[in-house]
């Protein structure tokens, strides 16, 4: 025969139910009410081969654009800019090879689906800037070059834009290979005679094409060189072109509004110190 609770006790043993009730039911709100986690990875590229510098761009429906470059299979230094797509609730398409010999991609859309990738592409002894453009749910076009940088002159710090009326601008910063600054002695070691040449600095180019148009001549838009004296002795010059071996610029971003005003913006060391530049481009 048990022994009779008090009523203490059995007050207790109420309260603690209906706390734990209580408790429990406050966990199982918040389960219902927290944001879904993330899903497990899914691989787009192949394995068999380094994939690297993958972005990725969405539409106002939820339609994904996934692109990278990937080293060839049969040319090991070579690589391919390849993309992935996929439609709101599907999974990811195959990859599909853009362009051969090709790095440094970049891609956008539109709100309405509209995607371009551009990438840098090397056509010995040149690299070119491409792009490939795909309506929504169409295919992508086959690569079209923008720009065909002179030898040596090595576009890089590729930057995309794309407004929702499909304008697109692009941006990059390259060196000028017939500068002849890098042939300048910038400094030597009184010891070992050794010498270190200047540099040869980045100055930043950009071009911009109406939405069913043509892109315009790429143009430079960070600061030009200096315009020599009409008289100056060697040593000026000397000092000078030393001066202007230091005015690089470093490509920061490119953005264009609704209407298609463009604005690049860079960091440009002026010789003493670096500052944030930006130049406009009205539609």
């Amino acid at each position: 025969m048990g022994i009779p609770a008090s009523p203490g006790t059995r007050w207790f043993g109420t309260a603690s139910a209906a706390l734990l009730g209580c408790a429990l039911s406050l966990l199982l709100s918040a389960a219902a009410s927290a944001a879904p986690g993330w899903l497990a990875p899914t691989d787009l590229s192949e394995r068999g081969r380094d994939a690297s510098n993958a972005v990725v761009a969405a539409d106002d429906a939820g339609d994904m654009a996934v692109v990278w470059e990937r080293q060839s299979t049969t040319d090991p230094t070579a690589h391919i800019v390849q993309v992935s797509t996929r439609r709101a609730g599907e999974p990811f398409s195959a990859p599909l090879d853009l362009s051969f010999r090709s790095t440094e991609p970049k891609v956008a859309m539109t709100p309405g689906g509209e995607t371009v990738v551009a990438w840098r592409h090397f056509q010995a002894p040149f690299t070119t800037v491409q792009i490939s453009s795909r309506p929504p749910g169409g295919s992508f076009s086959s690569p079209a070059t923008v720009y065909t940088a002179p030898e040596k002159a090595f576009p890089q710090q590729l930057r995309l834009a794309l407004n929702a009326g499909g304008d697109v601008a692009l941006a990059w910063s390259q060196v000028d290979p017939e500068s002849g600054l890098d042939l300048l002695v910038c400094e030597k070691d009184p010891e070992t005679e050794q010498e270190t040449k200047c540099p040869n600095p980045r100055f930043v180019m950009a071009s911009v094409r109406p939405a069913g148009g043509a892109f315009s001549p790429p143009a430079r838009i960070s600061p030009p060189r200096g315009t020599a004296p009409a008289e100056e002795t060697e040593a000026e010059k000397e000092a000078r072109e030393k001066q202007e071996s230091r005015r690089t610029a470093a490509i920061g971003d490119v953005a264009i509004d609704a209407a298609g005003d463009v604005i690049g913006v860079w960091t440009y060391f002026d010789g003493s110190d670096r500052v944030a530049q930006a130049a406009l481009r009205p539609a």
